[in-house]
Order: structure tokens, then C-alpha cells, then sequence
């Protein structure tokens, strides 16, 4: 029996094609609107940590999980206008989603790096 390989599953395709358009990226504008029009930014924060780390643990692509990043980014940063992460403390255990979905994308979706002829130049 031959192994089924992760390109060969139909849902998976389908969900990373929409998360890599634009109406991926506007669904994930649209999950943002209510989050910043009724300040819910904690809320946001939760929901968006957990897209990210489904969306890095199901993409092979790393493009396809900077949108929920960077509007994770963008609730973290109204939601704490004091400075102070003390309201942060409860969700400590979020912190397990993402890094384990990090873990599994360098794992599973392992490249080959190629130095070009800018490498240096960095």
C-alpha cells in the first residue's frame, strides 16, 4: 500500500489555494473588523494565535500564515495601551500552539537551502 503524500489531500489543496488568494486574505480582513470595531483584541489575540498556528502546521507555504501574524501583532499592540502584559498572564498556555505548529512546519516542510550569489551580500 503506497502512502498517501500530504499534496495528494483534495481539502488540504483547496484550504491552502483560498488561504494563499485574496479571498483568503480578505476573509481573515473580514474575521479582523469585528474584533477591532468592538474592541475585542484578547479575543482576537486567541483566535488569531490559534489561525496562525493551523495555518503553519497545514501550509507549506510561509506566506500563507503573515496575515493572521501580523493582525496578531497589530491586537497586541491596542490591546496593551499601558504597557503592562500583566492581562496577558492568564493565556500563558497559548504560547504551546504556536511554537509547536513552528516546530511541525520546519519538520514536515524541510527545503533544501540554496545560497544564491546574494548570500554573501547579506
Amino acid at each position: 500500500m503506497q502512502a498517501l503524500r500530504l499534496e495528494q489531500v483534495t481539502w488540504l489543496r483547496r484550504l491552502r489555494l483560498f488561504f494563499a488568494s485574496p479571498w483568503g486574505v480578505a476573509a481573515q480582513a473580514a474575521l479582523a473588523v469585528p474584533v477591532i470595531v468592538f474592541k475585542l483584541q484578547i479575543a482576537g489575540l486567541v483566535v488569531f494565535i490559534l489561525l496562525f498556528s493551523a495555518l503553519m502546521a497545514l501550509c507549506d507555504k510561509l506566506l500563507t500564515s503573515a496575515v493572521p501574524f501580523l493582525l496578531l501583532c497589530l491586537f497586541l499592540v491596542q490591546s496593551n495601551p499601558d504597557g503592562a502584559f500583566d492581562r496577558y498572564v492568564p493565556f500563558w498556555w497559548l504560547v504551546f500552539f504556536p511554537a509547536g505548529a513552528i516546530i511541525f512546519h520546519v519538520v514536515v516542510y524541510r527545503t533544501k537551502f540554496v545560497r544564491g550569489r546574494a548570500f554573501w551580500a547579506i
